[in-house]
């Protein structure tokens, strides 16, 4: 989005009605009656397949591992997608996958990188319980499926295919201690929502990524005196 005087980094949080939008921060000028300009929008919401075999599409991966050697994994399922960030630095990502054999030699295949920038954290916001919280310093947050290679009497060693099960969403984050906001929200069990939101990019190249959790349980929230300042170690679970 762009406007008067609303920064380059800046996304729409939340839509008050048709003509008033919340922004994840503040403007740095005043204006009446500002135009606001929102870019084409790319999104993609992720959920799981809860019809038919429930199973997600399956990928083949190929590994380009020398000159001209390369080798493909066909049947590629990923069961758990991590996600780190420090205000320091940049939100870090890594995910894990299970496959079948490997096929034989292949051509080494035709690089491709993306255009998406990093995404410095330090943009981001925490929103929890429908209010921002500006204390949180770093976290994860790790989504996992529970994966079986299921194996079946078909003559050769390949195996039939990777089954994935139930989902679990799990979040850690340290924040400044300010007061015992986090601390009650683990000794009252109300279970927020929380959303983790980070953007990057401007105008039609800008990207957003929100993990939304409807209900986020709290089980751990520990008291850290090991920085200069107080800080509280949260973690818990999440749908």
């Amino acid at each position: 989005i762009s406007g008067t005087g609303i920064p380059s980094w800046a996304f729409i949080l939340s839509v008050t009605n048709s003509t008033t939008a919340i922004m994840s921060v503040a403007a740095t000028a005043t204006a009446s009656s500002v135009s606001v300009t929102i870019g084409a929008p790319q999104t993609h919401a992720m959920s799981l397949k809860n019809s038919g075999d429930g199973q997600p599409t399956a990928h083949t991966l190929t590994d380009f591992y020398s000159v001209t050697q390369a080798r493909q994994y066909a049947g590629m399922q990923w069961h758990e997608v991590g996600l780190k960030f420090t205000a320091e630095g940049l939100l870090e990502h890594s995910s894990k996958g299970t496959g079948l054999v490997a096929s034989a030699q292949v051509s080494k295949p035709t690089q491709s990188f993306s255009t998406v920038t990093p995404v410095p954290v330090w943009q981001g916001m925490v929103v929890i319980g429908g209010s921002l919280q500006s204390l949180t310093v770093d976290g994860e947050i790790t989504i996992t499926r529970q994966v079986e290679v299921v194996e079946a009497l078909t003559g050769p060693q390949q195996a039939i295919s990777i089954f994935l099960g139930a989902a679990t969403a799990k979040w850690k984050f340290t924040a400044v201690m300010n007061d015992d906001t986090e601390l009650t929200r683990m000794l009252s069990d109300t279970k927020p929502q929380i959303d983790f939101n980070f953007c990057a990019g401007t105008g039609a190249s800008a990207a957003q990524l929100d993990i939304r959790m409807t209900q986020a349980a709290y089980e751990k929230a520990k008291i850290n005196r090991g920085k200069a300042y107080v800080a509280i170690d949260c973690e818990g679970q999440g749908i």
